[in-house]
């Protein structure tokens, strides 16, 4: 019998526990756990999926908690067959998100693939040994079944084509791929990667001429090429050039070499040397030096080039000559690895098999994940379209075949042959063509596409590295209203986002408008840094170092060919060692391609900006190609060999620009600029867009510092704008230039010689510089995880 005593205890005790969910809660996950427990820390569940579905209970009782919910997931491998899903139903409230966190202390890897052990690895089959070219490489390789971890499904190397403007196989699936100890290998290729960062990670060959069919009997306009000759063909760069090694004259007698040249791959500047292309090897013919390719490569009109530059080839089994690299024989299921030099008994190795995001987070909010490592998925590390206040906070995303993190939907473009009113679908997942579409305008919002990417989204803090085509898509914000996204990257290293494509996979590409990408340390990829696309984006507060190491008519930071993304900031920057001295051609620091307008470029420190002059264009730091309305102001430039700001010649600029305005469909289209809101937003374009002469139309330099340069300015555009600047050869008053401090004293005569030269806070632009001395100087405390 229940007692008034009894009944008033037990509505006490159910008192007390609703107030207490209601308060705060969370649940457990780890690795000895089981789906059917209660999900405390003594009796933790088994899955994310398990926990997740707690948190929509509560969400549909009413009863999420004022303070939120976080699910602590202990220490371990997690192995993802298929990506963890989160919707609407998921969400967290205002203040109170929902967060998946790694246990403090404790290590938690979401892995896309197989694991496997060291031990595993048998040493490889002689006959295969007995056909790798280097004798001494021979007793070094292993070789594992993966069919013995269930393993059969290796996919399949594509074609692909990286540009500017993007493709169709801009951003495809990876194939499977490897990595020993968290740090991807790769295919077995020639000429071999190289650990020396004076030759940028890689060695090329440097010439080899297509075998093309002249349509005109000229030698510019010409058809596609189905084959490469090394036959004739001279070197770049002498043998004996320290800079920058040749394999061109090698090249016939080592393909020679190769069993079955079918097998291997050719990439590189097919197409141009600041885009990646690949194509599968048909043969290869001893007699003419040639090689045939599977498909042809497409080449654009007027292109006039004798020879294609920086390519190698890959997937050759007969190279797998040199620590870190692989091999997979997709008919018998056998890895072969040439082990790195970490190489141990307690060495694991990770196959990645997932085909689809680790993560994905589609119309939630207010998630966040917190201190997790992603990676191994031959797409991308995580997902995020819709929602807002969705965050990956100091989390690690290494090895993934596509990018890191995708906020906002891809494009799929129609296939061939399709009506020309099919123009594509969004794309769930993957990047598809959306650069394409961003850049030509072939969707239903034309250039002005809105990827959905929601609201203050983004990556804060953490790592991203080692991923196949690129770091952080950062998509959010309307075009034609002008409404923001405020979606960010921010306090976060991203380096080496270049594996699978080595040009246009930058660190981060952002599009959209009103998103902020600041105090980041970007740095270590082949081609740029940083695209921009959009409008009212900010740039700050980053340091950028080491891009554009094997590129040509590149930026470290890009903007181009849409004179309608207006209002974007490049402030408080570092930029240092970008380029390679005398290697790289017509390589900068910010390149403004293309009629991009309207871009501030102020209070940046450029340090060491080399490359080497092509005609037309010369070395420099700050390029711009055919636009206007551009302030570059309060920089910093400190011992650059280049020109300090360029305008590349255009001999009908003017002409150029007013039928820009008259019928570009960018400025009339897909977004009104004569109307508002741009019309107000952007008040000063108005006046360049109704130019009535070329009196009006204007680019800024001004109240500029130049120490120890060796150009200033180089225009032949008459409407360049030159206001004071100084220029100095001694130091300015460094604060302390050999220790990396370039802040100027107080004291500086720069600020007597120009008084409108404003302090630049150098101070916050040294990521790499406060992390190595273990400080944050925006959030104190935080945290970073992975190798």
């Amino acid at each position: 019998m229940i007692t008034m005593k009894h009944a008033i205890t037990f509505l006490t005790v159910l008192l007390l526990v609703t107030l207490a969910v209601l308060h705060a809660a969370e649940f457990h996950v780890a690795l000895n756990g089981n789906d059917a427990n209660p999900g405390t820390s003594g009796k933790p569940f088994a899955s994310l999926e398990r926990a997740r579905d707690e948190i929509r209970k509560l969400n549909v009782a009413g009863a999420y908690p004022q303070d939120g919910v976080t699910v602590w997931v202990h220490d371990g491998v997690y192995l993802r067959e298929h990506s963890f899903d989160l919707d609407a139903r998921d969400s967290g409230q205002a203040g109170a998100p929902v967060v998946y966190a790694a246990v403090p202390g404790e290590t938690v890897r979401l892995v896309g693939g197989k694991v496997i052990p060291a031990a595993a690895f048998k040493p490889a089959n002689p006959a295969f040994c007995a056909a790798v070219i280097d004798p001494a490489a021979r007793s070094q390789i292993l070789q594992v079944n993966l069919r013995e971890f269930g393993v059969t499904e290796y996919g399949e190397i594509q074609e692909m084509f990286a540009v500017d403007f993007g493709s169709a196989t801009h951003y495809l699936p990876a194939p499977l791929e490897l990595a020993v100890d968290g740090r991807s290998m790769t295919l077995a290729r020639w000429p071999n990667l190289v650990d020396d960062p004076a030759k940028a990670r890689l060695e090329f060959i440097d010439a080899v001429r297509p075998v093309c069919t002249y349509q005109t009997g000229s030698t510019t306009d010409v058809k596609d090429y189905s084959a490469v000759s090394f036959k004739g063909v001279k070197p770049l760069h002498p043998e004996e050039d320290v800079r920058e090694r040749s394999f061109t004259l090698a090249a016939p007698e080592r393909i020679s070499k190769w069993r079955s040249p079918a097998n291997a791959w050719f990439a590189g500047g097919l197409v141009r040397t600041y885009s990646y292309a690949q194509r599968r090897v048909a043969g290869y013919d001893a007699s003419t030096c040639e090689v045939r390719l599977a498909s042809p490569v497409t080449v654009w009109a007027k292109w006039g080039q004798k020879t294609v530059d920086q390519t190698f080839f890959f997937n050759v089994p007969e190279e797998l000559d040199a620590p870190g690299e692989y091999y997979v024989d997709r008919k018998q299921g056998i890895l072969y690895l040439y082990p790195p030099k970490t190489w141990n008994a307690q060495s694991e190795a990770t196959v990645s098999v997932l085909n689809d995001v680790i993560v994905a987070l589609e119309g939630c909010s207010h998630v966040r994940l917190r201190g997790l490592v992603l990676e191994s998925t031959r797409t991308s590390g995580a997902y995020i379209e819709g929602g807002e206040d969705n965050v990956l906070e100091n989390c690690t995303v290494r090895n993934t075949g596509v990018v890191g993190v995708q906020i906002g939907f891809g494009w799929q473009e129609p296939p061939k042959g399709a009506p020309r009113n099919n123009i594509g679908v969004p794309l769930k997942r993957l990047p598809g063509a959306y650069r394409h579409s961003l850049s030509t305008g072939i969707n239903s919002q034309g250039t002005a596409l809105n990827r959905n990417g929601g609201k203050n989204n983004g990556v804060d803090g953490g790592k991203i590295y080692d991923t196949g085509c690129g770091g952080v898509l950062l998509g959010g914000g309307d075009r034609k209203t002008l409404e923001p996204a405020g979606n960010f990257v921010r306090n976060a290293e991203i380096f080496r986002t270049d594996r699978r494509i080595n040009r246009y996979a930058e660190a981060v590409v952002v599009d959209g408008v009103g998103n902020r990408i600041s105090q980041n340390y970007l740095h270590d990829n082949l081609g740029g840094i940083l695209y921009i696309h959009g409008n009212d984006q900010v740039i700050e507060y980053n340091e950028i170092s080491r891009a554009v190491l094997a590129s040509e008519d590149c930026g470290a930071i890009e903007s181009r060919q849409n004179p309608s993304q207006l209002g974007n900031k490049i402030r408080f920057n570092y930029l240092h060692d970008i380029s390679r001295l005398n290697v790289n051609a017509h390589t900068v620091a910010i390149y403004l391609d293309n009629a991009t307008c309207g871009v501030e470029v102020s209070g940046n420190v450029f340090q060491r900006i080399g490359g080497r002059s092509i005609d037309p264009y010369s070395r420099c730091t700050i390029a711009v190609n055919g636009g206007y309305g551009h302030r570059i102001t309060n920089n910093l430039f400190i011992d650059n060999s280049t020109c300090n700001a360029n305008w590349i010649p255009d001999a009908k600029a003017y002409e150029k620009w007013q039928k820009q305005q008259q019928q570009n469909w960018m400025l009339t289209k897909d977004v009104a600029v004569a109307q508002p809101p741009y019309s107000t937003r952007y008040p000063e374009f108005q006046k360049l867009f109704t130019a009535k002469d070329e009196k009006a139309l204007w680019n800024e330099i001004s109240n500029n510092v130049f120490v120890n340069c060796s150009h200033y300015v180089k225009s032949t555009d008459k409407p360049v704008h030159t206001f004071p600047n100084l220029w100095l050869d001694e130091d300015p008053g460094f604060v302390d230039k050999a220790g990396g401090d370039l802040t100027l004293r107080p004291d500086s005569p720069v600020f007597q010689k120009l008084p409108g030269f404003q302090p630049i806070p150098f101070e916050k632009m040294q990521y790499s510089k406060n992390k190595s001395a273990g400080t944050d100087i925006f959030r104190a405390g935080s945290k970073q995880s992975g190798n």
